[in-house]
């Protein structure tokens, strides 16, 4: 029932009393003591997102919430709780909200890329290789959505067409050292050790605290005997990021 009718049906007081009522859920939701001279959807969101740089996820999916009960056909209210659903590790959910944005705004290429990212982590690699494919269809210019096909090939084996999607991410996007890691993670799959190595160099100079990147050159090292430098790109990678093992062996890494 919309606003307007409730307004029609039951008159001015019941419709007073439903925009206090959103008022007082903006409030509790982003800790506003007042009415806001704004819609209450972007309050939501807006404390949503802050909840989700503060790792709060449950709390700022509460508000994403709100903003969809407060305007259903919001796009930035699904997106933002599919992320706090994705960094909870609810995969499903990250896809369901994910999908319902798609559905609200079908030509959002990044919205495919976020899919598909998801897709990939929960290791439906046929699915986030498709929806990589329509990212890049719909933005052919688009460095993440090559870097991340690149990722999900890399991982369901085909290191062909993996490291030719890196390259094309590297050559619109020259400077972004999560490229030369997805590169070397294709290559390093494909066993290409020497050149992998390479691309986490690049990746590395371009950001030295990267733990990934330190990670898996580790092992690169380690599997071309290089024993000693590769335990000590390990032991860097974990101080950096304790759980960096249990990560990368996810995606079929392994010392």
């Amino acid at each position: 029932m919309t606003k307007l009718s409730t307004f029609l049906r039951v008159g001015a007081f019941a419709c007073a009393a439903l925009l206090m009522a959103t008022l007082d859920a903006q409030a509790a939701c982003t800790g506003v003591k007042r009415p806001s001279n704004r819609p209450p959807t972007l309050g939501f969101v807006e404390r949503g997102d802050e909840l989700t740089r503060e790792m709060k996820f449950d709390d700022a999916i509460a508000c994403y919430t709100a903003a969809i009960e407060s305007t259903p056909a919001y796009v930035p209210s699904y997106v933002g709780r599919a992320n706090a659903h994705f960094y909870k590790g609810d995969y499903d959910k990250a896809i369901a909200d994910f999908t319902r944005a798609i559905e609200l705004n079908p030509k959002a290429a990044n919205l495919y890329s976020a899919r598909g990212v998801a897709y990939q982590t929960k290791g439906a690699l046929d699915k986030a290789i498709a929806d990589q494919t329509i990212a890049i269809t719909l933005m052919p210019d688009s460095a993440w959505a090559y870097q991340e096909r690149c990722r999900a090939r890399a991982q369901a084996g085909q290191g062909n067409a993996a490291i030719a999607d890196c390259d094309k991410s590297i050559e619109l996007k020259p400077e972004v050292p999560v490229a030369f890691e997805a590169r070397g993670y294709a290559k390093l799959r494909a066993r290409a050790y020497t050149a992998a190595i390479t691309d986490f160099n690049t990746a590395l100079n371009l950001y030295a605290d990267f733990a990934e990147a330190l990670f898996q050159r580790g092992v690169a090292r380690r599997r071309l005997g290089q024993t000693a430098t590769g335990d000590a790109d390990i032991q860097r990678a974990t101080e950096l990021n304790k759980d960096v093992a249990a990560k990368m062996a996810k995606v079929g890494i392994t010392p």
